[in-house]
C-alpha cells in the first residue's frame, strides 16, 4: 500500500508542475485524480493503524468503520462510455468489487476474535484485497 501512495505522491508532484500557467484538461484531471487516489489510500492506512489498537478494545466498531467508508467508494460517481469494450470493462471490475465486498461482509457477519493480531492481519487483508480491485475500477476511467 504505502508504496503505491508513493508513487501517486510523485505522480502528484509530475502533474502540478506540469500544469504551469497554462494546464490543460487532461493534466488537471489527473491531477485530480491522483489527489482522489492519494486521499483514499491515506485514508485506508489511518485505518490500517486504528486497527492495531481497536482490535484489542473493539474489533467491531473498528469494522463498522471500514464497511463505511467501502460503502462510500463503491457508491462514487460512476458515468457511461459510448464505447462499449469501456464499458464492459467498467461493469465488469465494478462486479468484481462488488464481489469482493460480499465475499468480506459475509465472511464478517461471523467472524469470531480468538486473538486481536487475527484481526488486524484479516483486516489488513481485507483492506489490500479491496484496493486491488477499487484500483482498477478506478483505472477503468482514468489510467494513471
Amino acid at each position: 500500500m504505502s508504496r503505491f501512495l508513493d508513487n501517486c505522491l510523485k505522480q502528484k508532484v509530475t502533474f502540478t508542475l506540469e500544469m504551469g500557467d497554462r494546464p490543460t484538461k487532461a493534466t488537471f484531471f489527473h491531477l485530480q485524480e491522483v489527489t482522489y487516489r492519494i486521499s483514499v489510500f491515506e485514508t485506508f492506512q489511518s485505518l490500517y493503524r486504528a486497527a492495531k489498537t481497536m482490535a484489542y478494545t473493539n474489533p467491531i466498531e473498528h469494522y463498522k468503520m471500514f464497511d463505511s467508508f467501502v460503502t462510500f467508494l463503491v457508491s462514487e460517481r460512476r458515468y457511461e462510455s459510448q464505447n462499449p469494450d469501456i464499458q464492459s470493462k467498467r461493469a465488469t471490475a465494478y462486479n468484481t468489487m462488488l464481489s469482493v465486498v460480499a465475499d468480506y461482509r459475509k465472511k464478517y457477519s461471523s467472524y469470531v476474535l480468538k486473538n486481536p493480531c487475527d484481526y488486524i492481519d484479516d483486516i489488513s487483508s481485507t483492506m489490500n484485497a479491496f484496493l486491488s480491485v477499487w484500483l482498477a475500477h478506478r483505472n477503468t476511467y482514468i489510467e494513471l
